[in-house]
């Protein structure tokens, strides 16, 4: 019996080591040919650029010297491509859209089964059977190459992307936008080649590898204090708090203690420190929020600081003679920092994001960055070639030609004048030019950048997460331990409010000491549904909350993941225990505002009931958006359909806003979506009048903010609203960035 998946395990075998795309694709046809006992195994695949298949590989047509392409009305090929459709049919010649190609000589073929292959709605090409009998293949064949096409799709994605990017020579890399700006310079390729090349190895003498170890530690721990002091009089507060991380997870159990209990059990420093890595690394990189996943970088930069330290490898700092772009799959703080900052222009990295420290020091330094390109191969360049890093759209440019360089010096220039604008407006009100106030907060959790948001000109804390000192440990950490975490934030932010959300794991976010398997977890034990079930737990982390308020008095409570009106009215019981309890012990404590935030969508259709229960509502975007549209975010077969520029999205949102403003209940929003200038637009027109982003829009939000009348963003959303698409959406909001000349600030290239 014929098995797809066992004919795609032997292909995906036998091409993992081939060197050309060339040899791979035949590989793929002889296979299939071989599985199936046919003639004729071939694939055909379909260029946007000149619109036409191309035959690419055959087992079994006669080999030509010139390319054999057709076009899409042309041959059976091209009619199960244009019509997306199996064609199975016993001899060939007979079918209406036949094609004779004489240089191939398949007339001497009858039988003939094609398929398309088709990703993610786009059309990848298609694959042909063919035979000398005349027949009609069975279901069992027509359904396996059904199946074996499905599979080989994302594969044959992903050729066709190689090869093209083989013929650019990468002249354009896509990314993340990590810290805005441009930045023109020479490529300089930072390989430290550390965790990657280390191999478990059985110690004897295991005192003496603690000896060892201890001493790495001791050593990095000074260089993060010697480098946190080199920056400490131009950044003070903000690097202090990074640096300051690093050295806690030196000092801490859950990375320092796991790798002595690995040496203690026989394996070296290297190997100890691999693996507790690995395994920190993968439990950071599972959870859905960016924000937590991209603390996974912050333990491998420090288990690569050791392995470096260990074997005393050089720093990059040495390297450097010239300005130059870094490109490495990660660029740690500490690298960073030890660089003379005039050599350091722009930084690419293959898999850092817009939430690591990496990004966040470099939007502190005001250097460019792009996160997130993913792998690629840099060509050569000459001694006097350059790139170019736009961090306003994403964007990396190898070997730019003279057009292309002539364009980003003009708006380089450009945007030195607008950065200068920016800082003039920091402590400027967020108004708009006809008078409409629009309060700006930061979205924060980890208190290393919590002050970037205090220098960007943050009014308070929009959303506070208040899981990081929970995720980060190997228990649930102590109602002293929280009130700790929880006073800094408050104290620094102080008289400005801090809406600090109530602990959200469970779902994605899984605690490493409390795991509860879950066949659906987004749609599962998490939120606020976790807290109530766990009345302790939420009682210990309200009594922190409420502790820490103490001196400061400008705590705001919030929950997440709500989906009814009974959730809430259980957390105002926990709420009341925890106060009554607090009072009877003698504390003298302030009573806060309690709020919800809208994510699950029943929660939007009972703003009246909700407006008699909590003081306040926060709209989290991001949620709200993934559970509207039915969209795991994170899933890359569809998280091109993850778009709150959908206006069934907007028009939820307005509802939400319209409702609560008809009930007297303050609301705001939290999200990607308050983090972009044309969302903040949009919101605007809406009549939302609070906003939470990311530290380092803020300045821009308020840019814009303070160069528009509030008709503006009403016309502009309403005509959002009116629209079919996502798509056209941005179209619209393309143009308005345009006619405004802030090129810079559009969220969409």
């Amino acid at each position: 019996m014929l098995s797809a998946l066992n004919t795609l395990r032997e292909i995906m075998d036998s091409t993992q080591y081939m060197p050309s795309v060339e040899e791979a694709l035949i590989e793929i046809v002889s296979c299939v040919a071989d599985a199936m006992n046919v003639d004729v195994c071939s694939v055909f695949l379909f260029s946007e650029k000149t619109k036409e298949l191309s035959l690419i590989a055959s087992h079994g047509l006669e080999q030509t010297s010139q390319p054999v392409s057709l076009k899409l009305d042309q041959g059976i090929v091209g009619y199960i491509a244009v019509n997306r459709h199996v064609v199975n049919v016993d001899i060939a010649k007979k079918h209406d859209h036949f094609k004779h190609l004489p240089e191939i000589h398949e007339e001497q073929f009858n039988a003939y089964l094609g398929i398309p292959i088709i990703h993610l709605r786009h059309l990848i090409g298609v694959l042909v059977v063919q035979d000398k009998e005349i027949r009609v293949f069975d279901e069992q064949e027509e359904a396996f190459l059904v199946t074996l096409g499905a599979h080989l799709a994302g594969y044959l994605k992903q050729i066709k992307q190689n090869e093209s990017r083989q013929q650019q020579l990468y002249k354009e890399i896509r990314g993340l936008k990590g810290s805005p700006g441009i930045a023109m310079a020479k490529p300089f390729i930072w390989e430290p080649g550390a965790l990657e090349d280390i191999e478990n190895k059985k110690i004897k003498n295991i005192d003496e590898e603690l000896s060892r170890f201890s001493i790495a530690i001791e050593k990095v721990k000074e260089e993060c204090l010697s480098a946190k002091n080199l920056f400490s009089q131009s950044f003070p507060e903000e690097i202090d708090l990074l640096f300051g991380a690093y050295i806690n997870i030196l000092d801490g159990q859950e990375f320092t203690g796991r790798i002595i209990k690995k040496i203690q059990a026989g394996n070296w420093c290297p190997g100890a420190i691999k693996e507790t890595v690995n395994e920190l690394v993968k439990f950071f990189q599972d959870l859905e929020d960016p924000y937590f996943r991209a603390r996974a970088e912050d333990i491998l930069h420090l288990g690569n600081k050791l392995i470096q330290t260990f074997h005393e490898k050089k720093e990059i700092a040495e390297t450097i003679h010239e300005p130059v772009i870094i490109f490495a799959q990660n660029l740690s703080v500490h690298d960073i920092a030890t660089i003379n900052r005039e050599k350091l222009v722009g930084i690419v990295c293959q898999m850092s994001s817009p939430y690591s420290h990496t990004a966040i020091l470099a939007n502190a330094l005001g250097i460019p960055s792009v996160m997130g390109v993913g792998e690629f191969s840099l060509p050569t360049f000459a001694d006097d070639e350059i790139c170019i890093v736009d961090g306003n759209l994403g964007l990396v440019f190898l070997k730019p030609n003279a057009q292309t360089k002539r364009t980003y010096r003009s708006q380089m220039t450009h945007d030195k004048e607008f950065m200068r604008k920016l800082e003039s407006i920091k402590k400027l009100p967020s108004t708009t030019i006809d008078g409409h106030r629009v309060s700006l907060f930061v979205n924060t959790g980890l208190l290393v950048d919590s002050s970037p948001g205090l220098s960007c000109g943050a009014e308070g804390v929009g959303l506070f997460r208040s899981e990081f000192p929970f995720l980060q440990r190997n228990a649930f950490p102590s109602e002293d331990e929280q009130v700790e975490f929880y006073s800094t934030v408050l104290q620094q932010y102080a008289p400005s409010p801090v809406y600090m959300r109530t602990l959200d794991v469970g779902g994605d976010k899984v605690l490493p000491y409390f795991t509860v398997p879950e066949d659906n977890p987004n749609l599962g034990w998490r939120g606020i549904r976790f807290s109530l079930d766990n009345e302790g737990i939420f009682l210990t982390q309200l009594r922190a909350m409420l502790r820490a308020d103490i001196p400061f008095g400008n705590l705001k409570i919030m929950v997440p993941m709500v989906c009814n009106t009974n959730e809430i009215c259980e957390f105002r019981k926990c709420f009341e225990l925890a106060f009554s309890q607090l009072k009877s012990e003698g504390y003298d404590i302030n009573k806060p505002e309690l709020g919800t935030m809208i994510e699950i969508p029943s929660l939007m259709f009972g703003i009246k009931e909700i407006s008699k229960l909590v003081d306040f509502i926060s709209i989290g975007s991001n949620d709200l958006t993934q559970y509207l549209l039915a969209v795991d975010r994170n899933n890359q077969k569809i998280s091109r359909l993850y778009n709150w520029h959908d206006p069934l999205v907007l028009r939820a949102i307005y509802k939400i806003i319209k409702d609560s403003k008809r009930y007297h209940l303050p609301v705001s929003l939290c999200g990607e979506m308050a983090s972009d200038p044309f969302g903040a637009i949009l919101l605007i027109g809406m009549g939302l009048s609070s906003l939470s982003a990311s530290a380092f829009q803020i300045p821009r939000i308020k840019w814009v903010v303070r160069h528009i009348e509030r008709h503006e963003a009403v016309s502009l959303f309403e005509r959002a609203k009116q629209q079919s698409s996502a798509e056209r959406v941005e179209d619209l909001g393309r143009k308005f960035l345009l006619k405004k000349n802030w090129v810079a600030l559009m969220p969409f290239s």
